[in-house]
This record gives structure tokens, C-alpha cells and sequence, in this order.
């Protein structure tokens, strides 16, 4: 099996590569409808890093609505949590029916740390810590038009054609003129 040529070798020989090079268009995602107001305001937030960073492709969409799906659960679990404190009395019922006050956790924790615990993936998969910010590459961005350069270069274009129409034109006339001498 021959090795897979660079990208420089295809430049060189004017062909494309078949496998993915790794740039993606640049383009921003739509916030959702389906998110609360607060997780909404974090959808954007993120979004505009991304964008300043120029990382953020529509691609991006699903992994930020999960991300602001679990903001809200955190922020939800924090108030009962801050509400009900992190250890509660609860009632349980003993094998003889008997009702017995435990001490426990509360149930709300366990959602709390898990959530955290997502956005910490989702963080990581957007290149938002510091460890993965450097292993993130920059989008390909889309050229911005100039349209009055545009104009120019086709005006240029087009006189150049039409200097080669008449050019080969006047040959062509040589040519017959120089054949009916013959």
C-alpha cells in the first residue's frame, strides 16, 4: 500500500485529497427555543467565545444546547441544595413497619455533581479549558467580498479577453490573407 500523499504533494500536482483535511466552514449555530431564559443567555455567551476564537461552526449546536440543558439542572439543584442543605432527615420504613428518621445526603446532590460533571465534558469537547484551548484549530474562515475590487479585476478580466478575442482574431485574418497569397 503506497503512503498517503500530503497536502503540499496534491498542491503540487493540482489534485485533491480524498481524505478530510480538517477545515470546516465557520458559521454560527441558532440558539434554541426549547432553553430557559438563563441557559439561553449562556448559549450565546459560549457562542461568542467560540466566535472570537473563531472555533464555532453550526456543528457546535447540539453540544452547546446540552451543555445549557445541564446549566440549568445545575443551577436548579444548587437552589434546592443552598434550600435544603446537603445532609436531610429522611423517613424510612424498618422491615417491622416501624417509622425511623435517617440521616442521609441529599438527593439532589447526586444530580448536582453529575451535572458538573458533563459541562466539564462539554467544555472539554468545545476546547474551552486550558488544556484542550491549544489542541482546538481555528475555522476556515469565509472571505469576505470585495466588491469593488470585484469589479475591477473583472473589468480587467474582460478587457484581457477581449485583447485576446481581436489578437486572435487578427491572426486568424493573417492567416486567411496569407493563404489566398499562396
Amino acid at each position: 500500500m503506497m503512503p498517503r500523499k500530503s497536502i503540499e504533494e496534491h498542491e503540487l500536482q493540482g489534485t485533491l485529497p480524498t481524505y478530510a483535511v480538517g477545515e470546516c466552514e465557520s458559521g454560527k449555530p441558532r440558539c434554541p427555543k426549547s432553553l430557559s431564559p438563563q441557559a439561553r443567555k449562556k448559549f450565546r455567551m459560549l457562542a461568542k467565545i467560540l466566535e472570537r476564537r473563531h472555533t464555532l461552526t453550526p456543528g457546535e449546536q447540539e453540544l452547546l444546547m446540552l451543555y445549557c440543558e445541564a446549566f440549568d439542572r445545575h443551577a436548579q439543584a444548587s437552589a434546592k441544595l443552598k434550600e435544603e442543605g446537603y445532609v436531610r432527615t429522611y423517613t424510612r420504613v424498618s422491615k417491622g413497619g416501624n417509622a425511623i428518621e435517617v440521616e442521609s445526603e441529599n438527593l439532589w446532590l447526586p444530580i448536582l455533581t453529575n451535572a458538573e460533571k458533563f459541562m466539564r465534558g462539554c467544555l472539554q469537547d468545545l476546547g474551552l479549558t486550558p488544556l484542550q484551548r491549544s489542541r482546538v484549530r481555528p475555522t476556515k474562515q469565509k472571505p469576505e467580498r470585495n466588491l469593488e475590487e470585484e469589479r475591477l479585476l473583472s473589468r480587467e478580466a474582460a478587457k484581457a479577453q477581449s485583447e485576446k478575442d481581436s489578437e486572435s482574431e487578427l491572426n486568424a485574418a493573417m492567416d486567411a490573407a496569407e493563404q489566398v497569397t499562396l
